[in-house]
């Protein structure tokens, strides 16, 4: 059985519990009326259950008729005269159908409708608020039944966006890391050749890595640190002494998960935005560590922001962050970039959690 086949079955039983219990509390009531007025005789029951089997089938026929107009699906001011109108027509045929069982007694039960009695449109119209009340429950029930559904609904298209956009956010870096580091290779080949081949070959090793790495929305840290350590080993190559790099990873966090790429781009950009703009080149430090639960990357390089390290200078990357930082986590994760003493450092903090409304929690 299907969830929806199951969901299905549960709502009937559910409806169905609901009629009988509710039309066993009404006979019951007039029940206790009668045993408190003396009125308890051979012929009660007989009446009582009319009341009941009128009033179960009286509604659940008109409950029927809801579905094939699409009443459910109503507004509320729309419903409300049609509620209105129909409580009328089920009241009086719950009458017509007690009025003519009580015609067949030989006792019948005091001020209970007759088919002959002079007051059975009065007694009539006292029905119409058990009806109205039945009606009030049975929308009010789907009203937010409906409210929810397309809440789930909201949250999965949502979703699927999400995704999308996280999905096109990846891939955009794919190409920003390939230039980058094409253009490593390229300012290698006329200063020398040799390494401009262990370069390739370095890079089609990050490249398989990335195309793997850049397909989920979360990976491992140290698949993620991985890919990094290879791609400062290409920068190595090129820069050499002008090009220090350290990594700090807290055994604490050693299991968390990141979003793809995104230690990796703060990288690129400290090279590319920063050393690679002093003629002495500089250092780059690499701290991972356990924040309070989350997880802190700070990746710190010489330079400044007023040099080219600003996002005005790196918009893709940088934005590509703070996007699928957004669309992961909401506010709970955090970038921030900062310089002083010609160190431009970058701080995140990633919940070792995604957001409700992503699709982990």
């Amino acid at each position: 059985m299907s969830p929806k086949q199951h969901q299905s079955k549960r709502r009937t039983r559910a409806y169905w519990a609901a009629q009988i219990i509710g039309w066993l509390i009404f006979a019951g009531g007039n029940a206790l009326n009668l045993f408190l007025r003396d009125q308890l005789f051979s012929g009660v029951l007989i009446s009582l259950g009319a009341m009941f089997v009128a009033g179960i089938t009286t509604s659940h026929v008109f409950r029927e008729l809801y579905h094939r107009w699409n009443w459910n699906q109503l507004s509320p001011w729309a419903l409300l005269p049609r509620v209105l109108i129909v409580s009328g027509i089920e009241s009086f045929i719950f009458t017509l159908i007690v009025g003519g069982v009580n015609d067949l007694l030989p006792e019948r039960i005091a001020n209970t409708p007759t088919l002959t009695s002079s007051a059975f449109f009065l007694v009539s119209m006292n029905f119409v608020l058990l009806f109205l009340l039945w009606n009030f429950l049975y929308f009010t029930v789907h009203y937010f039944e409906n409210q929810r559904r397309v809440e789930i609904r909201n949250l999965e298209l949502r979703a699927v966006n999400t995704e999308i956009e996280l999905s096109n956010l990846r891939n955009q870096l794919r190409p920003h890391f390939m230039f980058n580091s094409l253009n490593s290779i390229r300012a290698l080949i006329e200063e020398d050749p040799e390494k401009a081949k262990v370069a390739v070959t370095t890079l089609s090793s990050i490249l398989r890595n990335t195309l793997l790495i850049g397909k989920h929305q979360l990976v491992p840290l140290s698949e993620e640190l991985e890919l990094v350590h290879k791609y400062l080993e290409m920068e190595k190559i090129r820069f050499e002494e002008r090009l220090e790099y350290t990594s700090e990873v807290a055994p604490s966090v050693t299991e968390a998960h990141v979003p793809p790429l995104i230690v990796q781009t703060l990288v690129e950009n400290g090279i590319k935005h920063g050393i690679a703009k002093l003629t002495s080149g500089g250092s780059l430090h690499i701290r991972i560590s356990d924040d309070q639960g989350n997880t802190k990357i700070v990746v710190q390089n010489s330079g400044s922001i007023q040099s080219g390290n600003g996002p005005e200078s790196t918009k893709t990357g940088l934005e590509n962050i703070e996007k699928r930082l957004q669309l992961l986590y909401k506010e709970k994760a955090s970038f921030d970039m900062k310089e002083q003493d010609q160190l431009v450092t970058c701080t995140l903090i990633i919940p070792k959690t995604i957001d409700n409304e992503g699709t982990r929690s």
